[in-house]
């Protein structure tokens, strides 16, 4: 029998009972996808179970322009106050514009260091748009928007200030 990798994934033919009440494991992957969008605790897990919209944001339209100055990993706690204070900079992975650099093996992350993808470098000069928003449960993407946005597009950020303005190394 091939194993089932998600929750929302069509379920197996068999109806199987839960361990607790009359509902099965089809009704409750139903419920759950039913209600992801407003948040509801799982009948399996009794876990919350919610989808959150995320928006590309100033603070991280500012942490992608100061990546761009490095061609490699840098250490992020090396970055402006600004940037450091929000944490938006980690974001940036789930448009696929910024990385954190593997572990060994390439399980986890050495802590604190990324960079910039090509994709976040097109951004940066403004030749790539990528998702308004992207739907994110338990931190990973389940879906995007179809609208999309350049960096001068985004709310509260002015790009000809951040260019003038001091973003030094500290």
């Amino acid at each position: 029998m091939e194993k089932q990798t998600s929750l929302f994934e069509e379920p197996e033919k068999r109806e199987v009972k839960l361990a607790y009440g009359e509902e099965t494991l089809a009704s409750a992957r139903a419920a759950v996808a039913a209600g992801r969008e407003q948040g509801i605790v799982c009948p399996c897990c009794d876990q919350l179970v919610k989808v959150y919209k995320r928006k590309l944001n100033a603070q991280m339209a500012l942490a992608a322009m100061w990546l761009a100055k490095f061609d490699d990993y840098v250490p992020i706690h090396t970055a402006p106050p600004e940037i450091l204070l929000n944490r938006e900079y980690s974001r940036l992975a789930l448009w696929w514009l910024a990385e954190a650099m593997p572990g060994k093996n390439g399980v986890g992350a050495r802590r604190g260091m990324w960079r910039l993808t090509d994709l976040g470098r097109s951004f940066v000069k403004a030749k790539a748009r990528v998702p308004a928003y992207m739907l994110v449960l338990n931190g990973a993407v389940v879906d995007a928007s179809r609208e999309t946005i350049s960096i001068d597009e985004v709310k509260g950020f002015n790009m000809d200030e951040v260019w003038n303005g001091p973003t030094e190394v500290r």
